[in-house]
């Protein structure tokens, strides 16, 4: 029997969300994951994690706002952007998707998985009127850069 309560340190906190998660244990390592955003000192990996887990689990809803959080300090731009992008896509907010595709262009970060991404919502869009305008902003854009 302890005498005093077992307290998760952050190192075993993200290598038991860790362990869930490759384990394809979701539901777990959401728990722990959420503990691990709670603890403040691994926020960055705990997002990326949790973030994969929600779109693992058909929640691209749910992983947008921890993309975005990740995006602001982010020293790996294209990755944060090609998965914010894909679920711009897969819930339908494609203006959003189109938007971040053509800053990130637009501001040289030129991924090719961005690209390609940009063409799949095009493809996806039937609002015509939505592409069109895409197009000429970005047409516009890089006329006047």
């Amino acid at each position: 029997m302890r005498w005093f309560p077992l307290r998760s340190s952050v190192e075993s906190t993200k290598a038991l969300a860790r362990m869930q998660y490759n384990e394809k244990d979701y539901k777990k390592a959401e728990k722990s994951l959420q503990k691990l955003r709670k603890m403040g000192n691994e926020n960055h990996w705990a997002n990326d994690v949790l973030a994969r887990l929600f779109m693992n689990t058909g929640r691209h809803e749910q992983a947008i706002p921890l993309w975005q959080e990740n995006l602001n300090t982010s020293d790996n731009h294209p990755r944060e952007i090609s998965y914010l992008i894909n679920c711009y896509r897969v819930t339908k907010r494609y203006q959003e998707g189109l938007n971040l595709a053509s800053n990130s262009i637009l501001t040289q970060i030129n991924d090719e998985i961005i690209w390609n991404q940009m063409r799949e919502i095009i493809d996806e869009v039937e609002d015509v009127e939505l592409v069109e305008t895409f197009v000429n902003s970005i047409s516009q854009s890089s006329i006047d850069h």
